[in-house]
């Protein structure tokens, strides 16, 4: 993700693992609020937390964490299907 990209008010997912082999997958989902002129130059970029007030905020180097719909969409069926191939 390039900051070109993001669009205040759109939504973003961040998918982590609660385990390191990678068999529990936790999606995270984001509202992109914009740059804040007292943020850090460390981490301009920042989100909100949906369901909560909590905040992220990330330095550009990082937004490559972030997905969109269709880049969870594609990232979960990649999951789904190496997940299968193990089950099997």
């Amino acid at each position: 993700m390039t900051p070109s990209e993001l669009k205040p008010g759109g939504l973003y997912f961040v998918i982590g693992y609660e385990e390191e082999d990678l068999a529990r997958p936790m999606v995270h989902s984001y509202e992109y609020i914009g740059t804040a002129r007292d943020s850090t130059p460390d981490a301009p970029y920042h989100f909100r937390f949906l369901g909560s007030d909590d905040r992220l905020e990330l330095a550009e180097h990082q937004l490559d964490i972030l997905l969109t719909v269709r880049g969870l969409i594609s990232a979960l069926e990649e999951f789904a299907l190496a997940n299968d191939k193990k089950v099997r």
